[in-house]
C-alpha cells in the first residue's frame, strides 16, 4: 500500500539528502527520509513561486483602446488545482475585446487586467473585479495571474497612463477639494482617485488665498489611522502666499505621495483656514496625478 507524504510545515529548503547507502534495507522507510527533504523543498519553491506574475510588468496606453504590456519572464497560475509556471511570457495587448463578458466599457470605472491559461494558451482577461491584498491574483481565483490596472474615463475610452514597478501616472484631471482647518476625512476610493488595487495616491496640492493672505499656511495629510494632530503627521507639504498677492499658487513641492489607511482614507489639516476666499469658494485642492500599486 502506498505511503502518502505531505509538506512540513513551514516547508524548508534541505541543506542536504540523506538516501540509503548499499546493504540498507530495500523498504519504504529507506527512502522516505529523503522523498520529505524533497517534498518540503518543492513546496518551499511553490510558496515562493505562486505570485501571478514573475515581476510587475510595464503598461502603457497611448490611444485610448488599448494597453500594451512588456514581456515578462515566466508566471504562475493554477490550472485547475495544479500550479502551472509558464514562460516566457511576450508582450500582450488588452483592448475591450478581453473584457470578461462581453460588451462595453461602463464610464468612470477602473478595471483590472488579468492573464490565465487555456488550453496552454496565454489568454488576457479584463474584469471588474479587483486583484487579492497582494496583487498577485483575480480575487479568490489563483488561475488568473494579476497584472494592473487602468481607468475608464467619462467618454467610455482608457485614460491614457504609464505605469513602471507599479507606479501609475495617468493622463487625466482626478481632484478633490476640502476647506476650513479640519480635520477632513476623505476616501480616495471613493472619489475616484484610487482603484481598489492601490493603496498610495501620487498627488500634487494647489490652494486657493485671500490676496491679503500674508502668513505660511501648512497643509497636513495623514492616513486616516495615522492620528489627529500635527505631532503624529507622516507627510506635511506648504502652500504659501507670503507676497500678498497671489490668488493661487501651486504647492512647492509639486508631487507628492499619500498613503491611506485599510479603508482608502486620508485626513488633511490646515493650520489656519485663511486659505480660503473672504467671499467664499475657496479652497485647496489634492489633484490625484497617479497610484502606487504595491
Amino acid at each position: 500500500m502506498a505511503t502518502t507524504l505531505t509538506p512540513t510545515s513551514p516547508p524548508t529548503f534541505p541543506a542536504a539528502l540523506s538516501t540509503p547507502a548499499d546493504g540498507d534495507a530495500c523498504n519504504a522507510a529507506s527512502v522516505n527520509v529523503a522523498y520529505q527533504a524533497l517534498l518540503d523543498a518543492v513546496a518551499a519553491a511553490q510558496a515562493m513561486t505562486a505570485r501571478g506574475l514573475s515581476i510587475k510588468p510595464r503598461l502603457r496606453c497611448v490611444n485610448g483602446t488599448s494597453v500594451v504590456m512588456s514581456a515578462v519572464p515566466a508566471m504562475a497560475v493554477t490550472v485547475g488545482t495544479v500550479l502551472t509556471v509558464k514562460n516566457p511570457i511576450p508582450a500582450q495587448t488588452f483592448t475591450v475585446a478581453d473584457l470578461e463578458g462581453g460588451g462595453a466599457f461602463s464610464a468612470d470605472t477602473y478595471y483590472f487586467m488579468y492573464l490565465y491559461l487555456s488550453g496552454g494558451l496565454i489568454t488576457r482577461q479584463i474584469s471588474a473585479t479587483a486583484p487579492d491584498a497582494y496583487n498577485m491574483y483575480k480575487a479568490s481565483s489563483t488561475d488568473y495571474a494579476y497584472v494592473g490596472s487602468f481607468r475608464v474615463g467619462p467618454a467610455g475610452t482608457i485614460t491614457n497612463f504609464v505605469a513602471m514597478n507599479g507606479v501609475y501616472r495617468r493622463d487625466d484631471v482626478m481632484f478633490t477639494t476640502f476647506s476650513g482647518v479640519g480635520p477632513s476625512t476623505i476616501n480616495l476610493l471613493s472619489v475616484g482617485l484610487l482603484p481598489a488595487s492601490a493603496r498610495v495616491v501620487v498627488g500634487s496640492l494647489v490652494g486657493n488665498y485671500s490676496t491679503s493672505t500674508t502668513a505660511d499656511i501648512t497643509l497636513v495629510l495623514l492616513p486616516e489611522d495615522g492620528g489627529t494632530n500635527f505631532a503624529t503627521r507622516v507627510l506635511q507639504k506648504e502652500c504659501k502666499d507670503g507676497a500678498g498677492n497671489t490668488a493661487r499658487q501651486p504647492d512647492p513641492g509639486a508631487e507628492i505621495y499619500v498613503d491611506t489607511d485599510s479603508s482608502y482614507r486620508i485626513r488633511i489639516f490646515a493650520s489656519a483656514a485663511n486659505y480660503e476666499h473672504p467671499s467664499g469658494g475657496g479652497n485647496a485642492i489634492l489633484w490625484g496625478l497617479g497610484y502606487v500599486e504595491h
